[in-house]
């Protein structure tokens, strides 16, 4: 509804209130943007400018430094004892026996390869080196960091170039070193040698195998940086497995490069949690924002989650809680009653070239049968509902999760609604006024609410009064 900020120095006390003379709620002021702000001009202009002397005298007293603190650079970002690595640094005041003594474990220096941009191995020619500083935070941490477009370092490892001549010519390039993998996967690597005879590519159970199955058969043509086999995973077990290839030279003797993969053929388990199906917000009254929300599981690893509103991504998220904030909008949108449905034609390129076309329904509008309610509905699932007793905004919210392995999985989509917030009482109507239930306010179908312990009551004529049922 309002904004403070309250701050001092050893003379001066300052009070800084922001809101709306009339009492209505302010939307989206904060006191870092609304108080905060103007209470910094009003004390930097009171120091600098000469009104502190004139309100004082030519006392002006600053805080004195308490025994027992002392003063220690550190990492700006950290906040730990920098490293050459640091760039940014700062003095900082600590109690004495509290200071830092680790070293900063955010800037870290990474060696890469500055044409492919991985990660550099020992076998990466050195005029292609470089080092570079990122800023490594927790993975707690990974979506702020994206959002915030902090470059983070590369995760592959450079495999083209081999440690020697050997490990150049057999080597496996995709998957990579503790990848996962689903379906059909194509290995890609070297088989190569300079008595070349085949090269053959197995598999097995575990990180050391009792027994191999080999992939395809032998192949008999040398292979750089290509397509080694196409490896069918389908029938296996999900977990832990060995890919091994091997080259044969026309002398028998063999070489052989080895990697460990996961194979996850399960989808995730994927909901929305929030909001519940059914929710109303109110959007001039405390709801600033939508939490969407979504409860996921995988038996091996969840790499992202996607969050739509009305089959538009609003945002993805790649750590727990795996949630969004979505800002509360109104359109109020003026629905005609004899709008006849729109349609669009859509063309589609099947693979051997033809085409299909597709009449599809954009949006049409529903009138019940009495007239008092107006639904207009769009294809992606937004709806706007109109009648006499008040105007409705409805949104379809799901989630899509995505394991490490690729394997997806669609929620099922929850609808919630967005009201104005009631109007103020008329006391000259008041008399006489029947009870009704929420769902006669949201004008929606019975079809559409979902039973939940939160029931709502409204008497026209008066703000909303909420009731929770326990047990």
């Amino acid at each position: 509804r309002d904004v403070w900020t309250i701050g001092y120095t050893p003379q001066i006390v300052t009070g800084v209130w922001v809101g709306n003379n009339d009492n209505t709620p302010m939307e989206g002021v904060s006191s870092s943007r609304g108080a905060g702000p103007i209470w910094q001009n009003v004390m930097e202009r009171i120091y600098n400018e000469g009104y502190a002397e004139r309100l004082l005298g030519t006392l002006v007293e600053t805080f004195e430094r308490p025994p027992g603190m002392t003063n220690v650079e550190v990492c700006a970002i950290s906040g730990l004892l920098p490293t050459e690595h640091c760039p940014n640094r700062i003095n900082a005041l600590f109690i004495e026996g509290t200071e830092p003594a680790e070293y900063c474990n955010v800037h870290r220096v990474e060696r890469v390869n500055r044409v492919s941009g991985k990660l550099a191995t020992a076998c990466t020619p050195p005029e292609l080196v470089e080092e570079r500083v990122y800023e490594v935070y927790p993975p707690e941490a990974a979506d702020w960091v994206r959002e915030q477009g902090i470059p983070q370092p590369p995760t592959q490892r450079d495999e083209i170039y081999g440690c020697s001549p050997e490990g150049g010519e057999v080597v496996i390039l995709d998957p990579t070193l503790g990848g996962h993998v689903r379906e059909i996967v194509p290995v890609v690597g070297n088989a190569r040698s300079g008595d070349f005879a085949f090269y053959r590519l197995e598999f097995g159970e575990g990180l050391n195998p009792s027994a191999w199955s080999q992939i395809g058969g032998d192949h008999y043509n040398q292979v750089d940086q290509y397509v080694l086999e196409y490896w069918d995973v389908r029938g296996l077990k999900d977990g832990l497995y060995t890919l091994q290839l091997t080259v044969v030279d026309n002398s028998q003797s063999f070489r052989r490069a080895t990697i460990y993969v996961t194979v996850d053929n399960t989808p995730p388990e994927a909901a929305v949690s929030y909001p519940w199906p059914g929710r109303v917000y109110q959007v001039e009254a405390a709801d600033e924002w939508a939490n969407l929300a979504a409860d996921v599981s995988d038996n091996v690893q969840i790499d992202r989650v996607e969050i739509y509103l009305d089959n538009e991504l609003v945002d993805f998220t790649v750590v727990e809680p795996y949630a969004v904030k979505w800002v509360l909008s109104m359109q109020d949108l003026t629905l005609d009653p004899n709008m006849q449905p729109i349609t669009e034609t859509l063309v589609y390129t099947n693979p051997d070239g033809s085409w299909v076309i597709e009449e599809v329904l954009v949006t049409w509008v529903e009138v019940s049968e009495d007239g008092k309610v107006i639904t207009q509905t769009w294809e992606s699932g937004f709806q706007v509902i109109s009648s006499t007793v008040g105007y409705t905004e409805s949104h379809l919210v799901h989630v899509v999760a995505f394991d490490a392995a690729g394997n997806e999985t669609e929620s099922e989509p929850v609808r919630f609604y967005i009201i104005h917030e009631p109007k103020e009482p008329d006391t000259e109507n008041d008399s006489g006024a029947l009870w009704r239930r929420e769902e006669e306010l949201l004008a929606a179908r019975g079809d559409e609410m979902v039973a939940d312990t939160r029931i709502s009551w409204i008497l026209p004529g008066v703000t909303a009064i909420w009731w929770q049922a326990f047990g």
